[in-house]
């Protein structure tokens, strides 16, 4: 048998290429034997150079086969091209009546020299001791043959490739070509015995050393799709019988050559399982691997039938770590998921001694799963019971088994199966009136049971030092957890001096509600962070941004019931926090803010009744544009922004304000002094009115511009005013 180790290069020869220049080096040892003599060093140097070549052939195959078909010389069976060197040889070979040649491994260049010296003589061929067959046996030379039986089957029976089609002719290329597609015949292949190389090419037609067939068969196996393999020997498992054993070992052996090999064992034993296959056949057959897989799975649905038959007492409940933990060691991670929809189907029934028994387990095989397969398995038992929360079939037993696997991965650092279960409960609650509703006693307790110091230390500690490619899982689990505690140990850290923290916090804070709203209410009532020196009027940067972090936070709840916590600060001297405040209300909206805003508008700093005036305009409503006229006779130098406002407010109240402006000169003169300032009056007036844009709002615009005489148009400014009305005008009547 062929010893030799095969290397990538060794795959790459072109056999093609190598064939040719074989024949061409083969001539030229020919014709120098025609000339001289075998032993004249010229030739015995030309001999040298197509032995060599040969003996490269060797490394591949047994024979350098050469044939002649319908005219044409080939060559390893291919098709050469027409050379002189071809034809030459081709002539030499019809002069000898010989079909083939082969020149089998082992054979020397003195062996080589002898067939030549007669290869070129043209005798006559009608005598018997003139046959080239009868020179070779006469000189003893056992490793060429022609006109053999081997050569025509090699040939006849064999691949044939036409060098001029553009093909791979690569040792790799050839092989795989001359391999089945089949996968049962490839098993077959790697399968037979490599010592009698004659049966192997008379059972597969070619003379490729079975070694570098075997080595080669790997790659065409691993095309094979693992699901034509896994149909192919399931349905021979199914119909074996027991003198049929040796084909499917045969099957079985080849999945060694696989790439997916493991995959494949598995989903067979999987079938072997469900489908009722003969356990003892089946193992005989399988690897030992497959036995233990076996084994396991039948360990394991031993176990369970007893201790839920009540066979087995809870004393036994720590036999199911060493099963489990076997049946997860084995790769067949199928089947334990097959154990977990058991077990969940336990905890949501109605017996409670079953649901008991199936939570300890449970607690049992979350450890597991953890330590022996990562994550993937506790997503499937996470996405399993998110199924039954939305199907409401919880039990009480639920928020056990939700506490567990939150404990579990957080203690890992791992935060998104947390996260899917936070998100999953916090669908199942709603808050009515400032409370959290809980759609059941399971749900209410799976949160209440993460709402522990602990966790929610371990949370904001993440979210200091840990990553950020994961905090939006982070986020999800504090909104779920949601509490009064979570909130608290947030606004601990809401002017950190990491911006990441920080913005962090205001996003999550605002999502808690009610539980945010309390802590700050507390904070802002707490006359220590409002501490100031008498002679400053402004909070300390400490305490400022705590406090400007807090009224964002309250704003962003909008949450009428901050309107109370704010209002205790719109006098505060520190005009930052009177500006924080405008804006907070701003976000609420609605009468409360609206009242306050109406409040603040009075500030003594210009810039806070500009901030309160534009608010007012935004969360104001029609009710109280009576106020906002009387303001407008108390602050004149806000009239332009108040004016802007009634115009975003509407109502009727503020149509006839705004109606009077214009043509009442009196209280323009009350409001304004100078003309140019009562031009730009009514400019805000008629844009006010434009923004209001109902047909009262209108007409009013239309009799005022028509009112305009072309004198005042000319000399008073009426230009601008005119041309303001026409322009919107013209826009309402588009």
């Amino acid at each position: 048998m062929n010893e030799i180790m095969y290397t990538e290069a060794d795959l790459t020869t072109n056999l093609n290429e190598l064939a040719h220049e074989m024949l061409r080096e083969l001539y030229i040892a020919a014709k120098k034997a025609s000339i001289y003599s075998v032993d004249h060093p010229l030739t015995r140097k030309a001999i040298g150079r197509p032995f060599l070549l040969m003996e490269k052939i060797f490394r591949f195959k047994k024979h350098v086969n050469l044939h002649i078909a319908s005219g044409h010389l080939y060559a390893l069976n291919i098709k050469t091209k027409p050379s002189i060197f071809t034809d030459q040889i081709m002539d030499y070979m019809q002069v000898l009546d010989v079909g083939n040649i082969l020149f089998s491994a082992g054979m020397t260049a003195d062996e080589l020299g002898l067939f030549l010296a007669r290869f070129v003589k043209r005798l006559r061929s009608g005598d018997y001791q003139n046959l080239l067959t009868t020179y070779i046996t006469n000189q003893n030379i056992a490793t060429i043959t022609v006109n053999d039986e081997a050569g025509y089957l090699l040939f006849e029976r064999g691949r044939k490739f036409p060098s001029e089609v553009i093909r791979d002719f690569s040792v790799r290329g050839i092989i795989t070509d001359i391999l089945p597609n089949d996968y049962e015949d490839l098993a077959e292949l790697v399968s037979v015995s490599q010592d009698n190389h004659g049966d192997y090419i008379a059972r597969y037609c070619h003379d490729y050393y079975p070694q570098l067939v075997a080595f080669l068969v790997p790659e065409k196996i691993g095309r094979i799709p693992a699901d034509d393999i896994v149909a192919l020997i399931s349905q021979r498992l199914e119909k074996a019988e027991s003198d049929d054993g040796e084909s499917c070992r045969r099957l079985i052996a080849a999945l060694h050559y696989h790439p997916d090999h493991d995959n494949i064992i598995r989903r067979l034993d999987e079938i072997a399982l469900s489908h009722g296959i003969d356990r003892s056949s089946y193992t005989s057959i399988m690897p030992a691997a497959s036995k233990i897989r076996i084994t396991a799975v039948e360990n394991i649905d031993r176990y369970l039938d007893g201790f839920f038959n009540q066979l087995l007492s809870f004393q036994h409940v720590g036999e199911f770590t060493d099963h489990f933990g076997r049946l997860l060691r084995t790769g067949q991670q199928a089947k334990a998921q097959v154990v977990i929809d058991r077990l969940l189907h336990y905890l949501a029934g109605n017996n409670l001694d079953l649901r008991q028994r199936a939570l300890a387990l449970l607690k049992i095989a979350v450890g597991s799963c953890l330590n022996l397969t990562g994550t993937s398995l506790l997503e499937y038992l996470t996405e399993k019971i998110c199924t039954f929360l939305d199907s409401h079939e919880e039990t009480f037993e639920f928020s056990d088994l939700i506490w567990e696997i939150v404990r579990s991965c957080l203690s890992q650092n791992i935060l998104t199966i947390p996260a899917t279960l936070g998100r999953a409960l916090s669908a199942h609650r709603q808050l009515a009136e400032g409370i959290w509703c809980y759609e059941s006693i399971a749900v209410k307790k799976a949160v209440e049971e993460m709402n522990r110091s602990e966790i929610i230390s371990g949370l904001v500690n993440h979210l200091i030092n840990g990553d950020h490619q994961h905090i939006q899982d982070l986020r999800d689990i504090m909104v779920a957890i949601g509490s009064e505690e979570m909130a608290f140990a947030l606004s601990e850290v809401i002017s950190h001096e990491s911006r990441h923290v920080r913005q962090q916090v205001l996003k999550i804070l605002p999502e808690m509600g009610k539980s945010s709203l309390n802590v700050l209410s507390r904070f802002m009532a707490n006359e220590k962070n409002f501490a100031r020196d008498e002679s400053r009027r402004e909070l300390p940067d400490t305490l400022w941004y705590q406090v400007r972090n807090a009224i964002f936070v309250l704003g962003a709840l909008q949450d009428f019931d901050a309107c109370r916590v704010l209002r205790q600060h719109i006098t505060d001297s520190d005009t930052r926090v009177r500006r924080a405040i405008v804006s907070a209300l701003e976000k609420i909206g609605g009468e409360e803010a609206a009242d306050l805003l109406l409040v603040m508008v009075n500030d003594d700093d210009a810039e806070i009744r500009e901030s309160a005036l534009i608010s007012l305009g935004i969360v104001g409503s029609a009710e109280i544009v009576p106020e906002l006229i009387d303001l407008a006779r108390k602050r004149r130098g806000e009239i332009i922004r108040i004016i802007t406002a009634l115009g975003i407010l509407g109502g009727n109240d503020a149509k006839v304000y705004l109606a009077k402006l214009l043509t009442d000169h009196d209280m323009l003169s009350e409001l304004t002094s100078g003309r140019s300032s009562r031009e730009e009056l009514k400019m805000a007036t008629l844009k006010a009115l434009g923004r209001i844009g109902d047909r009262e709002a209108i007409q009013t615009i239309k009799d005022f511009s028509e009112s305009i005489s072309a004198s005042q148009k000319l000399f008073f400014g009426g230009s601008k005013l005119s041309k303001t009305a026409e322009e919107i005008l013209s826009r309402q009547s588009k």
